[in-house]
This record gives structure tokens, sequence and C-alpha cells, in this order.
């Protein structure tokens, strides 16, 4: 929320007090092109170097030493407190140090820079670790290889841009904004490609979950074909299977997925389980009944609002919620529809 009033302030005073004299070069833009030539007296050296320089090192001593006594304020202040710990007090001193850090590297590098600095490379090292330790790592890597980035792009993109929209060179691009912008895009492809909290993980984690489902969906009607259709046959045939409220993608991945691990068996485009097929089928349409006779028990609902919320809990029940639920109904061996309840494995 606060980068995003951040960003809608700059764009409100580019629109309509562009011309107002409130120093932005200085408090939003920095002046990170100058800073080689604003030095120290009779040293050479650019006073932000030795201003920043300084309060990095500052900053690394007080994490190097009280990093178990940060941690432990900062995560669980209650437990710190009973350790003898004051958080409020750590908490405080972290909260001024952060302000120290900021007001020192406003005049050098802009409010824009400082607060995308201070923002996403932590957040795009959250989405890459649960570890403290590494996120300490990962968060300065990915914001020195935004700043990197940003400069090269900005001596490069713009003219690259206009060149080939037909506009003229822009000679006075912001290094500190082009830098934030490519921070923020290393933090875009965190957020994609992470590879436990990323949108693309996030896709083929649920498209898996999906063709699990209708696998033991299609093991549960191959099963339920065997039980109530002897003179039939036991199989089914494939286009039998379409009638799925599923995407037909994900119903040929469910097949495909069960004949790779032999656990149906298909002939003349009619597929029938094999044994290790049927074992699986059985504990699919044991968890289907069993919770099916919980729900009766406890509430009274029609026999299609049973079927219609068994044919969900059934693929989130393991064994030992199956032995719970037949022991809490006394070993059940028909369900609500009088069909028999298959034993467990």
């Amino acid at each position: 929320v606060f980068t995003s009033m951040f960003a809608l302030g700059l764009l409100l005073i580019r629109l309509f007090a562009d011309r107002a004299h409130i120093d932005a070069d200085c408090v939003l833009y920095g002046n990170l092109e100058t800073t080689a030539s604003d030095t120290l007296a009779g040293t050479g050296i650019p006073r932000g170097v030795v201003v920043n320089g300084a309060m990095l090192l500052f900053n690394g001593l007080l994490v190097a030493m009280f990093f178990k006594e940060l941690r432990l304020a900062t995560f669980d202040p209650e437990l710190a407190t009973s350790l003898g710990l004051r958080a409020g007090w750590v908490s405080l001193a972290l909260m001024t140090v952060t302000a120290a850090t900021v007001v020192a590297a406003f005049e050098s590098v802009g409010a824009i820079l400082v607060i995308a600095m201070l923002i996403v490379p932590a957040a795009a090292a959250r989405l890459l670790t649960d570890r403290l330790s590494l996120l300490l790592i990962l968060a300065p890597l990915i914001a020195g290889l935004g700043a990197v980035l940003g400069h090269v792009g900005v001596l490069t993109l713009p003219k690259m841009i206009c060149s080939r929209v037909g506009l003229p060179a822009i000679d006075d691009a912001s290094a500190a904004g082009m830098m934030a912008v490519t921070t923020g895009g290393l933090f875009l492809l965190a957020v994609v490609a992470s590879p436990k909290q990323g949108l693309v993980r996030g896709l083929l984690d649920r498209f898996r979950l999906q063709v699990r489902i209708a696998s033991e969906d299609l093991l549960g009607r191959l099963y339920r074909r065997e039980e109530g259709s002897k003179v039939e046959g036991r199989g089914l045939r494939v286009e039998q299977q379409t009638n799925e409220p599923r995407s037909s993608w994900t119903a040929w991945f469910a097949r495909r997925r069960l004949l790779r691990k032999a656990l149906i068996q298909s002939s003349a485009s009619v597929d029938e389980l094999t044994d290790a097929g049927r074992r699986l089928a059985l504990d699919v349409v044991r968890s289907h009944r069993l919770w099916e006779s919980y729900m009766a028990r406890h509430f009274d609902l029609p026999g299609q609002q049973l079927h219609a919320t068994a044919e969900r809990v059934e693929h989130y029940l393991d064994p030992n919620l199956q032995a719970e639920l037949a022991a809490e109904l006394d070993q059940p061996s028909i369900d609500p529809h009088g069909r028999s309840i298959p034993p467990g494995n």
C-alpha cells in the first residue's frame, strides 16, 4: 500500500506540480550521476561513498553482533521479553537505525531508490527462501544486481528505444529510477518463477492436484463399474469417460498417468483396473463411503448432497483419518445408500 501510494504521489507531482520548487531532484530522484564529483575536501573520495559506506559497515556489524537478539525480538517478542530481552527497545533501536540509514542515502540516491531498495530486494528474497540467514544474503545480492542492471539499462535502453520508435534521443534519464524499475523487474521474476511460491509453481501444483483427483475419480468409476455391472462387463469405454465435468486435457493426462503407472490397462478402447489399481480404487471408494456415513450420522442431508460432498473429501482422507472415521462409526460395513464399504488395505 505504501509503495503504491508513493508511486501515485510521484505521478501527481509530475502531472500537476512538476515546476514547483520542492527540490525534487534531490529529495525524490537523488544526484546519483553527480556523486563522483561531490568529494570530501582534499581526499578525492565521493562524500556519498563515505556516508553510505559508513552506514553499510555499521549495519553489517550490528547484524553480525546482535543477530540472535534481533531475530528473537522481531519474530517472537513475547519469548524475548520472558528471557529478559526488552523487545520493545530492540524494535525501537532497529527502527532508529533504519531511519538513519534512509536519511543518509536520501541525498545521494533519492527517495525513489531508497524505498525501492528498502522493500523490493527483501520481498524478492522472501519469495526465494524461508531461511532468514539465506534471505540476508540474497537480498543484498538482488539489490546489487538491480543496481548494475539499472545502470547498464539507463546507458543503453533510452537510445535503443528512441531510435526504434523514431523519437529524439533521451540524454537525461534517471539512473536511480532505472535501478528502481530493474529491481522491480527482478521482484516480478521472483513472483513468477520462485521455486516454492512462484505463480508457475502454483499453476503446476494445482494442475498436478487436478490430474490426481481426476485419476482417483476414474479409478473409483472403474471400481463401481466392476462392482455393479457384472452383466455389462468390468471395463469402461474411453468415450464413457468424457461426460465428467472436467477439461478434456485434465482427463487425458489423468488416463495417461494411470496407464503409465500400470494402474489401469486398456484393450480395444476399454479400460480395466489392474490389481494395483484395484487396491488404490478400494481406498478411494472406502474414503467416499466412510465420509457419506459420517455425514449421514451427524447431518440430516439428502443422499445426493452426501454424495457430492464425499466426491470432494475422498481425495484428502489418508489411512489415519479413515481409521478414525471407522472407529467413530463403529466399523460400518454399509454406507447410507446400502452399498458395502470396502475394508481398509
